[in-house]
């Protein structure tokens, strides 16, 4: 990205991470009190997964380390809260389908991250932000299945933005890396 479109992108970033928060600490904890600190974890990893791709472009190593660790770190204390509530209720689920589907997609994309460090398999980046696209989509339908997210624009508008973002973005790396790969060929 260049400098300007990187601010720009920076500043959109923010924006929708604030109305966010606003959103979810005024319609949508409110109706679920039992998991306010669940969802603001949640929220925060969600942010953090979609930085990843959006971001990637900018190809910061220590930008790239700091999204990871903290995704990681937030997805690890939304799991373990939401195991605790759940098995204060009686069931022995940590998540729903879609969160299951979610995790899969992140230890892949782990996977991919560890084996791209290989010299042989250097070029996954691609599949670990498409894994991470996938993850993503994932944990918005995870969270778009409550009605109290629904019923909150101020929260579903960015929290939608975001994920048709990250997809956008994935879209321009798949693009670039395609473009690249015929100009090798036809060389």
């Amino acid at each position: 990205m260049k400098k300007s479109q990187s601010i720009l992108a920076s500043l959109a970033f923010v924006s929708l991470a604030i109305i966010m928060f606003i959103a979810l600490s005024s319609a949508v904890l409110p109706a679920y009190s039992d998991h306010g600190r669940s969802m603001v974890i949640g929220t925060l990893a969600y942010i953090f997964m979609s930085g990843i791709v959006i971001f990637a472009s900018l190809k910061s190593k220590q930008l790239g380390i700091a999204g990871v660790l903290a995704s990681l770190t937030f997805i690890g204390a939304h799991i373990l809260i939401e195991a605790s509530l759940f098995s204060t209720i009686g069931l022995a689920s940590v998540t729903n389908p879609f969160g299951y589907a979610a995790l899969t997609a992140f230890i892949l994309a782990g996977v991919s991250y560890v084996m791209s460090k290989l010299h042989v398999l250097s070029q996954l980046t691609l599949y670990i932000n498409g894994f991470m696209t996938t993850g993503v989509t994932l944990v918005y339908y995870h969270v778009a299945s409550l009605a109290p997210v629904r019923g909150s624009l101020l929260f579903f508008i960015p929290f939608t933005l975001f994920l048709v973002w990250t997809i956008a973005q994935y879209g321009v790396h798949v693009s670039e890396a395609v473009k690249t790969r015929r100009q090798i060929q036809a060389a």
